[in-house]
This record gives structure tokens, C-alpha cells and sequence, in this order.
């Protein structure tokens, strides 16, 4: 898991870093004292200062000013010896000093405090990121990860440390040119969120991604979506075969309302367009004897063996009698949910003309008024009952004489009901039209009133005229008793379609809900917060399960990841739970953060791939699924039986060609498989090749399955063996119009518009969540629904820009809600017709309230880091620039004092250690800044070819002389050949100078120090191993950390501010390798291993000749400015004795003026001057003619990036950073006059 560092402080390592400080400072200053005098007793302190603060903040910091005011005080103030401050001056001085002081640490301490406050903010925030079930990634504007949750990292495979600081596109090239690259470039070039699903097939996997750009770069949330478009894919294949079968398939809930019929199915039965009609009754609409026989026969051998086969009927829409030879299946629900039906017949209408014709008549239609349990009545054209059959004598009492008698009717009849329904039918009988009421009658067995459905159509001859009245009622009390119960549901179900589906939570380490957002489906918010599992009235299965995961997350600090499932309202829900332990800022676990999703339309879609399965098994129809080399990979039972194959025997065996004649291979190859590939499906007669060697004569349709990326995998093929009825039968038709998409179980509104704008479909979702049933949408815009302008103009016009452009559209809007404004996500895409052209549209709107939420949430993170953040590296700056002016003047009175002073060994000493405190004291500001530079991911490499030894050579340039001041062994054992890299050669030689410095350092004197390295394959391993104080194993883990020090560097002198090992951290990182530390313990010495790639051998950078070679260069004639007097003298007094004609100027326009006056042919500018400062002066002598052949060097204490661009933005040629050294003059010298 990617934590944010953890800032821990106390007053005591404060105070003790303070007086440490304090104490390097006055060493640092004393050997000062008699060269620069006390004119600056403070300069060192202010350093001490700094770093107190820093490290414990204002007490530490106020510490570190008042013993660096009572050292400077009494022993480099006069009197000596005193704590007296006798001058005037020196009194201002040391006022000063604990002024400045006391703002370091005001600055440092609100700067800490800050830092500790979004520190502890944006770990809560990582934690519930780290909670929730999908991938999140955080990259910035170069693309590089700056974050990664630990479900993104499991996904990739890789670790989160292998994936942050890497570009997007260096660990998944694969998504290079793809639909994710420019979706992505696109959200982060305009600034605007991007939804889409995505197939990466490195990972052979389907995504749901989610981008949210932003100032930082860019945010990115991913949900695998694999197992459902792979369900949704078998789905969509074995309905295809379905559609293709010849037969009738039906599906059907246990109570016979019909779920899906198949083509064949609803051009049989009169309901083509619709798969699954809701007026049409499995068993209720088949004639008499059909439905005996599957009461009597049929259902007790379902309820028996799961499987039934027999001759029955089925009726058309249009009222026609179709006899079948049907096969009924029943399926288990299973999971909680109810059984259903399938059934599968085969038209025999010719084998039955003559049983249907002996069936018609009146007998047929009196027998079969009968049976039914509806009421069967008819009339005649005046409105007399002319036929009512037992069930309505059953119920009523009354005969056929007393129905006709109005008041005997009216004793029956509810009293609220009576007017309504003779009025009622008294229109019908006027107007000759279809009559339909609901109404009540008294059931004379308990005197209760019953809900009847009476529905009558009339009967017309020939010339139309009106014959007679054929009606039913139907029992519908039961029905309205559950409409009433669906009614009080339709608020939650309401809430529930407007809510994400994410629910999260947090709970206390007693497993108290401290909040809850979002709850699953039967509990209230209310019920919930406060409380613990055991305290709540639970629906979900397994509390203790849930509970016990719970508590080992809690015991274990290890997170967990479970399903669950939800019985409510006699339904189950299936929810994935994520569990994540919650810590505080010292790491200890205090509750538990939480994250469920539902995943019950994956469950449903398994089933349903179960159940599709279940019906092309049992099918009596041929069907094998092969792959594209003809190679089977399935063959139901059906098709067994007909070849004459055993049941054991392994589809993988057999081929196409092997089950079909040479002349029907001959032509699959030639006609059929070409049909296929280029329309996805072909039909036509052939043969298939028996066991036995028979050819049995079939008609066939041959369907195309195509993999995710569009190139076709599988060949299906549904045969029906046509031998006994070849002759009879035509060619059956080949195109149907689509399969209406199933969309009721879909987590959305989802919606079908014509061209007009008019409501085609609408999901079940949309029904609940407006209340109104399917039939109100049909056939009707939003403007006709009475849909406010404001909220259907927007969506009407991304419907339009559909039909007009065939592209997707998509529409976000916020809705008001009870509670607060709720975000949607519309997805708008076109449905094409046989031409091509856009037929229909369909539109998806999902809740993303949350995802909104985590969207802002996440910028006002980044908006607080990226303040504070500014506001270290402004005072990290300033501070540097304050700290090298005062080291400018001792480096270059260093230098004079070397060309000039006295052979004396005591004075020769006394320099070298000076010398070495400055450069010791540059090298920490520069260390502390690069350190910022990487932390913010602003560190710019300067690569090129370069060979290892070069590097190493650079570096052991730079550590030399510390490690032979310690009177170290140092062995070297490098690779004979060269080793090339790519990289940037001074940062990576500042890499292995800081290592060798360690080892120098933390090595007692007379040590050994090993510095090895070896090539393995495409990388190198360089090894720097030390005999010194070794490393603690407490101490490991935070070893690269920032201040990180092992204990015994308090008591050593070299100790510093403890951040070189994560400068080498980060610069090693940045080139793509890794560093390792090991150690068998305190004085047992360590090594530190750094693993880098190998590059292929290149030409290596052509290099400059050698300018500084010497310390003398022709002679120039130079200004320096600077406000710092002692800065400008020594300065002077150094170029001097190389030879230069110099000239000083104190401020910006003095500088002007000798620029003007003594023309000189370069030009030092410091820039932070009074009156004018140093980019002012510069611009003002490059627009004087005079100025413009001039070099102009800016010499500053300010060494930013920012800082070198705004120098040459100025008109300043060079940019040389405080204190400079005097090879580096002399260099800058040569090149000068040698481009002259």
C-alpha cells in the first residue's frame, strides 16, 4: 500500500538536533575568526537555525537562535569572555539574529505544521482509496505515476513502488495508438471527463474506465469488467442459436407468464418485435386437451424428472391452434432465486389438420368455457347472456335466467362498482366495441367481494355486422393484492435507482458504524450508525462471517475482500466487500474503512449462461460450436444421438471436416463459411456424415463468434434433420428483424427513442424511479410526458446530434433530491437499421453522485499539497540564497589567502579546513534542493550515452580526498570492457561519491572500503562496501527517508543533515534502477548495491576542449556588482591576481553607469541589489548599443530552475551559483576571449 511519510516530532530530538547544530556552527565559525574578523559572528548560526527548525520545529528552532546569540556573545564578541555586548553595533547584530531566528522558526513551525495537517488528511484520503474495490491511479502532467491504490497494482502485477515515478507509457507500451492513449491525451488536454469501457490485451482483460483530469494531471478510476462481458458475450452467442433454431423456444416463470420467446417462436404465435410479450400465458392459452395433457402428463414428469416430451398445442395470437410435439424442461432457480420453464416444440400442424378441424365448434368451445377457471360467457348483439358457464353458477349462485335479471345481478355486484360497470358496458354494446373492466362481486361461499377482470370482444360476420359477444372474467384478487404491496415498495425501490452502487462505511475498533453512505438495500442509515453488526436487524446471510472478517482485519492490520449476500423482500443481492484497517498517524490500527459493490447482475449473468446452456443441450436439434480450424469444441446430446457418437466420447477429437461429405465440405469451404465470415451467419441444406457412414440430409444455420478484437474465433452451427419432410417444407426465412435488447436487470435508466424523439422502451429501472408503468413512455417524447424544458432539452439534443451523426453522446446534469443534488452520467448511442442507417438510439443514465464526490475531493487535496509544497521550496530557496552570500566572500578570501599569504603550515592548515567547511556547507544546500527537486518530481536528468568507469572516475574524483583523510583501503574491482548507459553523468557520479562519502565517513580510521561492480545481462550492479559502524535493523526501513540518520551519527563530526541517501534514492529512481541496503549489524560494516540498465554501445557526446585547465586566462577587463562589500572585494582581489583589469559597483545603477563608462568585456551581477536589482540592470545594458556585445554573468545565491530562466529571459549569458570556485572563473574566462 502507497503511504504518505509519517511526521513524527518531539521536543527532546528537536532540542537535541538544536544544540548538535549549534555546536557544527561555532566549529564551522571559530577557524573564521581570524581572517574575517566579527564583523559576521552570525553567519554560521543562521544554518543551525535552519535545520533546527526543520527538524523539530519553533521551540527546537528558538533553542538552536538563543545558544547560537550566547556562543556568538561571549566568545566572538567584544568584550571576549562576557556576556556583556559592549558595541553598539554588535548589539544591532545579535538583535537581529534573534529576530531573524525567531521568523525562521515561526516559518519552519507553521510550515511543518501545515505539512502535518495535509500529511494526515491525505492519508485518511489514501485509505479509502486503498478501500475501494477498483484500480485508482493518480499521474501527473508528464504522465508519470505519483500514486496507485493496491487493487491497481494487483491488477498490473507489479508492486506499487515498481509502478510510481514510471511513466504510463514505459510500463504499458501496449498503450501506445489505442483508444485509452487518446482518450486520455484528449481529458487531459481539454480539461474534461471521460467514461468508456476498454479491452487491454496484454492483460486479456475488459475495463470500465473513469478519467478525471485536473491542474495535478490526472485522475484515473478502473473496474475490471471482464467476467461480464465475457457472460454478456456466451449470452449473446447462445441466443444467437436460439434465434437461428427452427423450433419454438419459450421461457417462462413458474406461473406461466412468458420471459422470451425466439423468432421462430413469435412468428409462429403472432408476436413478432417482442421477445417477451406480457399478455401471452404459457398454459392459461392452450386449448382443453393440451393443457390436460400437461397437467396430467407433463407437469408431474417435469416435477419428476426435470424433463417432459409430448404432443400438445399452443395458441397464436391471432387466435390459430398450433400443434406441437413439445419438450418442457424445468431449471432451478438456484441462489435464491424462483425456477422457471423452458419449453421446445416443433410445429406439426400438417400431422394435426385433421384432429383440428374435428376440434372446432361449439362442443370445443363449451368444454373447453369449462375447464378453464375463468368465467366464459357470451351474449348476444342486445347484450342477453346467451351462455355462462359453472364457474360464475359456482361463485354466485346465480343461473343463467337469474344473471339475465338486472336486480338479482345487482344483489351480487358492489355496490361502488354496479353503476360503473353497466355503464360501462351499455357503451360497449352502443358503440359495438371491445369491453374491459375491473370490478367486484360477492363470493357466496364466505360472503367476501372478489376482484374480476372482464374482458368481452364482439363477434362480426362476414359484411361486419355484429353476431354475438364472447367474453371472460378473470380472477385477479390475488394480483390486486400484490399491486397494493408493490405500491408501498415503489419509494425504495425509487431511492435505490437514484443511489450509486457503491455503499462505504467506517467503523471503530469496538465495530461501532461511526458513518455509513449509500446502505445496502433494506437497512436505513439511521438503524445502522452507532451501532455494531449484532445490534442491527441483519438481511444478510452470514452475519458471523462478516463479523469474524472484521475482527481479523482488525487483529491482523491486513485488509480483506469478501462476498456477501442480501435476502430482502424475498430477493438476494449479491455485494463484493472490501475491508481495510484504519490507522493513525504512528500506524496503529483505530477502525475499519469499508466498500461494497453490487455484483448481482454478474451473479444473474452466470446463471443465465447456465440456463442457456441447459436449453442447447436439450434441444432435439444438431448443434456443435468449432473453432476456425475446424476443430470441435462442443456437441450437444442431440447431435450425438444423430451421428451416433457416444456420450463419453471427447469433442475435441472430432472435426468439420470429418462429420460432413466431401461435397458438402467442398461447399461450407466455397460458399457457406465465406457467407459467414463476411455477414456473421449463413443457412443452407447439406448433409452430415453418420458414424455408420450414412449421410442424414439437414438444414442448417451457420453462425460467426468474433473475439474482442473482431477477429471471428468460433463457428457454430444448429442442424435439423429434414429427411422425413424435405419434400414438404420450404425455405425457411433467413433475416428477422433484431433481438430487442434485455435490459430490466441493467444497473441504469435505460431508455429506446425513435427519430421523432418518442419513447420505444424503457427498463424496469425507469419505471421504478418515476412511477409510471412502461405504457406511459410508449410512443411518447419527453416534451408529451410533461418532462420540464430545462431537463429534456439537453438530452434531446445529443438524441438528435445521434441520428444525425451516427457518433455516441454523452450528457452530465445534476438533479435536485431530498437528499441534496444528485450527478448523472448519460451515455447516448445509435442502433442501426439493415442499410446501415441510425434506426433508433438508446440511452444509459447512471448515478455518479460518488464518483463526483471523490473527483472534488481529490482536487482539494491536491490544491492543499501543491500550496504547501510551494511554500517549502520559497523558503528552501530564500534560505540557500541567504546562507551563499556570506560563503562567497570566504571561498574567494580562501582563494587570495592561497595566492597570496604566507607559507606558514599552521595558516596552510587552517585554510584547507576552511575550505573544506565551505564546500561541505555548499554541498548541503545543494543536497537539500535536489532533494526538493526530486520530491516534487521536478529534477531534470541531462541524459547521454555515457560508460560506467567515466562515471566512477568522476566520483571517486570528488570523494579522494575524504576517504584518503581517513587513511581508508580503498579496492576497486570494475568489468575490464566498458559498460554503457544511458544517464546523466554528474547526477549519477553524485550517486556514488555520496555512498563512498558514507562509507568514508561511518568508517573508523584505517578502513576498508570495497567499490565493485558487475554486469548481468541487460543491467549493472555496482556494489560500495564498507568495515564501519554498520546499520542498526530497526533503522532499515526508513533508511532512504528524508533526516534519516542511524543514532551513532550524533557522535560522529561528519554527521549531516541526513539526506544524501535520499538524494541517491531519487536520483537512481529517476534513471530507471533501484538501490539496496544491507548490514549484519551495528560494527559489522554495510554495502549498498545500485542496479541500473545497460544500453546498447553508443558514439559517446562530443566533449569541449579544456578551458580551465590551467588557473590563469588572457587578461579581461571586468565588473562586479554586488551589495555585499566584502562579496565584491574578495571577488576583485581574486580576479586581480589572475591577471584582470576589475572595477566594483555596489548596487544595480551604479553598475549601469560603469558599465558605461569603463566598457568592460564582462560583466558579474549579483541579483538581489538595492535600487535596482540585478535582472533590471542587465535588461537596461543589453538595450544600450554599447551593452550588447558584453557578457554579462549572473552571480547569485538564487540557483532555481525558475531562477536560471528568468536570468536568461533578462538578457544574462551565464548563470553561476554562490560560492563559485576559481577553476570555474577561469574556465568561464578562457571561453570568453576564446570566442572573440
Amino acid at each position: 500500500m502507497h503511504k504518505p511519510p509519517v511526521i513524527a516530532r518531539t521536543l527532546t530530538t528537536g532540542y537535541a538536533v538544536a544544540v548538535i547544530a549549534s555546536l557544527v556552527a561555532f566549529l564551522l565559525r571559530w577557524p573564521l575568526s581570524p581572517l574575517i574578523g566579527r564583523e559576521f559572528p552570525f553567519f554560521t548560526f543562521f544554518l543551525a537555525t535552519l535545520v533546527a527548525a526543520y527538524s523539530g520545529g519553533l521551540r527546537a528552532g528558538l533553542l538552536a537562535t538563543a545558544l547560537g546569540a550566547i556562543g556568538a556573545a561571549y566568545f566572538l564578541m567584544d568584550p571576549v569572555s562576557s556576556f556583556w555586548v559592549a558595541a553598539p553595533a554588535d548589539r544591532t547584530r545579535l538583535v537581529l539574529f534573534l529576530g531573524i531566528g525567531s521568523l525562521i522558526s515561526g516559518f519552519a513551525e507553521s510550515g511543518l505544521r501545515a505539512k502535518e495537517r495535509a500529511m494526515r488528511g491525505e492519508r485518511r484520503y489514501l485509505q479509502s482509496l486503498e478501500s475501494i474495490s477498483d484500480a485508482f491511479a493518480q499521474l501527473d502532467r508528464d504522465w508519470r505515476y505519483t500514486y496507485v491504490n493496491a487493487r491497481a497494482a494487483e491488477i498490473s502485477g507489479m508492486t506499487v513502488a515498481a509502478m510510481v515515478g514510471r511513466t504510463m507509457w514505459d510500463l504499458f507500451p501496449a498503450l501506445r495508438g489505442t483508444e485509452m492513449e487518446a482518450r486520455a491525451r484528449a481529458a487531459m488536454s481539454d480539461g474534461k471527463p471521460a467514461h468508456f469501457e476498454f479491452y487491454f490485451p496484454p492483460f486479456d482483460r475488459w475495463f470500465e474506465q473513469r478519467l478525471y483530469p485536473s491542474d495535478a494531471g490526472l485522475a484515473i478510476f478502473s473496474a475490471d469488467i471482464t467476467e461480464r462481458r465475457r457472460a454478456e458475450e456466451e449470452n449473446r452467442r447462445l441466443l444467437a442459436i436460439l434465434e437461428a433454431t427452427p423450433d419454438l423456444v419459450t421461457t417462462a416463470a413458474a406461473d406461466g407468464s412468458v420471459r422470451y420467446l425466439n423468432r421462430e417462436a413469435r412468428r409462429v404465435l403472432g408476436y413478432e418485435g417482442d421477445a417477451h410479450p406480457a399478455d401471452y400465458q404459457l398454459l392459461d392459452g392452450q386449448p382443453q386437451w393440451a393443457a390436460r395433457v400437461v397437467r396430467e402428463d407433463g407437469i408431474p414428469g417435469v416435477v419428476r424428472d426435470g424433463y417432459w416430451r409430448g404432443e400438445t398445442a399452443i395458441r397464436a395470437r391471432d387466435g390459430r391452434e398450433v400443434p406441437v410435439d413439445q419438450v418442457i424442461i424445468r431449471h432451478s432457480g438456484g441462489e435464491g432465486r424462483d425456477a422457471f420453464i423452458s419449453t421446445i416444440a416443433r410445429d406439426i400442424t400438417r400431422q394435426k389438420e385433421v384432429e383440428d378441424r374435428l376440434r372446432r365448434g361449439e362442443a370445443r368451445f363449451r368444454t373447453l368455457a369449462e375447464a378453464v377457471p375463468q368465467i366464459i360467457w357470451a351474449a348476444a348483439p342486445d347484450g342477453r347472456i346467451t351462455f355462462i358457464n359453472g364457474r360464475w353458477t359456482e361463485l354466485t349462485g346465480l343461473s343463467l335466467e337469474e344473471t339475465n335479471d338486472l336486480e338479482a345481478a345487482k344483489k351480487v355486484i358492489h355496490p361502488d362498482d354496479a353503476g360503473r360497470v353497466f355503464a360501462r358496458w351499455a357503451e360497449a354494446l352502443a358503440n359495438g366495441t371491445p369491453h374491459e373492466v375491473e370490478w367486484r362481486f360477492r363470493d357466496r361461499r364466505d360472503g367476501s367481494y372478489r376482484w374480476f377482470l372482464t374482458r368481452a370482444v364482439p363477434a362480426r360476420d362476414e359484411a361486419g355486422i355484429l353476431t354475438e359477444w364472447f367474453g371472460t372474467a378473470t380472477d385477479i384478487d390475488d394480483q390486486k393484492r400484490i399491486e397494493e404491496r408493490l405500491r408501498t415498495s415503489e419509494e425504495r425501490l425509487l431511492f435505490t435507482a437514484r443511489a450509486t452502487r457503491v455503499t462505504m462505511f467506517q467503523q471503530d475498533t469496538d465495530l461501532r458504524y461511526s458513518w455509513l453512505t449509500n446502505p445496502l438495500r433494506g437497512y436505513r442509515q439511521e438503524e445502522i450508525v452507532g451501532r455494531t453488526d449484532e445490534e442491527i436487524r441483519h438481511t444478510i446471510d452470514d452475519v458471523p462471517a462478516l463479523v469474524g472478517a472484521k475482527r481479523r482485519a482488525l487483529e491482523t492490520g491486513r485488509g480483506t475482500r469478501l462476498e456477501v449476500s442480501n435476502r430482502e423482500g424475498g430477493e438476494v443481492e449479491y455485494h463484493q466487500l472490501t475491508i481495510e484497517p484504519m490507522r493513525d498517524d504512528s500506524g496503529a490500527v483505530v477502525g475499519l474503512l469499508g466498500a461494497s459493490i453490487d455484483v448481482t447482475e454478474r451473479h444473474r449473468a452466470e446463471a443465465e449462461s447456465r440456463r442457456l446452456a441447459a436449453i442447447v443441450e436439450a434441444t432435439p436439434d444438431f448443434v456443435t460450436v468449432a473453432r476456425m480450424d475446424g476443430r470441435l469444441v462442443y456437441l450437444n446430446r442431440a447431435g450425438r444421438r444423430m451421428l451416433g457418437i457416444p456420450d463419453d466420447a471427447e469433442a475435441g477429437t472430432l472435426t468439420r471436416q470429418r462429420l460432413s461429405p466431401g461435397w458438402v465440405y467442398e461447399r461450407t469451404q466455397r460458399d457457406w463459411l465465406p457467407a459467414a465470415l463476411r455477414d456473421g451467419s449463413a443457412a443452407g441444406e447439406g448433409a452430415v456424415l453418420a458414424s455408420d457412414g450414412r449421410e442424414i440430409p439437414v438444414s442448417f444455420v451457420m453462425l460467426v463468434h468474433r473475439g474482442p478484437s473482431g477477429e471471428p474465433e468460433y463457428l457454430s452451427t444448429v442442424a435439423r434433420d429434414i429427411a422425413g419432410r424435405k419434400r414438404d417444407e420450404e425455405e425457411l426465412r433467413k433475416r428477422e428483424r433484431d433481438f430487442r435488447a434485455l435490459a430490466d436487470n441493467a444497473p441504469a435508466l435505460v431508455a429506446r427513442f425513435d427519430r421523432d424523439l418518442r419513447h420505444l422502451f424503457v427498463n424496469r429501472r425507469v419505471e421504478a424511479a418515476t412511477g409510471l408503468p412502461a405504457s406511459a413512455f410508449v410512443g411518447r417524447s419527453n416534451r408529451e410526458m410533461g418532462v420540464p424544458e430545462d431537463l429534456h432539452a439537453p438530452g434531446d439534443e445529443r438524441l438528435r446530434r445521434v441520428f444525425e451523426t451516427g457518433e455516441v453522446q454523452t450528457l452530465e446534469f445534476t438533479y435536485p433530491s431530498p437528499e441534496g443534488p444528485r450527478h448523472f452520467h448519460s451515455w447516448f448511442g445509435p442502433e442501426l437499421g439493415g442499410a446501415g442507417e441510425v434506426e433508433s438510439a438508446i440511452c444509459i443514465t447512471r448515478d455518479v453522485t460518488e464518483q463526483k464526490q471523490l473527483e472534488n475531493e481529490l482536487r482539494r487535496r491536491n490544491e492543499e499539497l501543491a500550496e504547501a509544497d510551494r511554500r517549502k521550496d520559497d523558503f528552501l530557496a530564500t534560505l540557500a540564497h541567504e546562507l551563499r552570500n556570506p560563503l562567497a566572500p570566504v571561498r574567494m578570501a580562501v582563494e587570495v589567502l592561497k595566492a597570496r599569504g604566507p607559507a606558514d603550515p599552521a595558516l596552510i592548515q587552517a585554510r584547507a579546513i576552511i575550505e573544506r567547511q565551505v564546500r561541505h556547507m555548499a554541498r548541503l544546500l545543494d543536497d537539500l534542493l535536489d532533494v526538493s527537486r526530486i520530491t516534487r518530481g521536478k529534477l531534470e536528468l541531462r541524459r547521454q550515452p555515457v560508460t560506467l568507469a567515466a562515471v566512477l572516475d568522476a566520483a571517486l574524483e570528488t570523494s579522494r580526498p575524504l576517504v584518503e583523510a581517513g587513511g581508508h583501503d580503498l579496492v576497486l574491482d570494475v568489468p575490464p570492457g566498458p559498460v554503457h548507459l544511458d544517464a546523466d553523468p554528474v547526477r549519477l557520479a553524485q550517486v556514488f561519491s555520496n555512498l563512498v562519502n558514507n562509507a568514508a565517513k561511518y568508517t573508523e580510521r584505517g578502513g576498508r572500503i570495497a567499490l565493485s561492480a558487475s554486469a548481468d545481462g541487460d543491467s549493472v550492479t555496482v556494489s560500495v562496501r564498507d568495515s564501519g559502524i554498520g546499520i542498526d535493523p530497526e533503522m532499515m526501513p526508513r533508511l532512504f527517508e528524508m533526516f534519516a540518520q542511524a543514532k551513532p551519527a550524533l557522535e560522529r563530526s561528519q554527521g549531516g543533515l541526513g539526506i544524501g541517501l535520499s538524494l541517491v534514492h531519487g536520483i537512481v529512481q529517476l534513471h530507471g534502477g533501484s538501490i539496496e541496503a544491507r548490514s549484519d549489524g551495528p560494527g559489522r560494516g554495510s554495502e549498498f548495491l545500485v542496479r541500473l540498465p545497460i544500453t546498447p554501445a553508443a558514439p559517446p557526446p562530443a566533449r569541449d576542449a579544456d578551458h580551465g585547465g590551467g588557473r590563469t586566462a588572457p587578461r579581461c577587463r571586468i565588473l562586479v556588482a554586488d551589495d555585499n562589500d566584502d562579496a565584491a572585494r574578495t571577488m576583485a582581489m581574486m580576479l586581480g591576481i589572475l591577471g584582470h583589469e576589475v572595477r566594483t559597483a555596489a548596487d544595480g545603477e551604479e553598475a549601469v553607469r560603469s558599465a558605461a563608462e569603463f566598457r568592460p568585456e564582462v560583466i558579474f551581477l549579483d541579483i538581489g541589489m538595492p535600487r535596482v536589482n540585478g535582472y533590471q540592470a542587465a535588461e537596461r545594458i543589453r538595450a544600450q548599443e554599447w551593452g550588447r556585445g558584453m557578457v554579462v554573468v549572473a552571480l547569485t545565491g538564487w540557483g532555481q530552475e525558475e531562477d536560471r530562466r528568468r536570468a536568461k529571459a533578462a538578457g544574462f549569458d551565464h548563470h553561476l551559483v554562490k560560492p563559485v570556485s576559481p577553476e570555474t572563473l577561469v574556465r568561464l574566462l578562457a571561453e570568453v576571449k576564446g570566442s572573440r
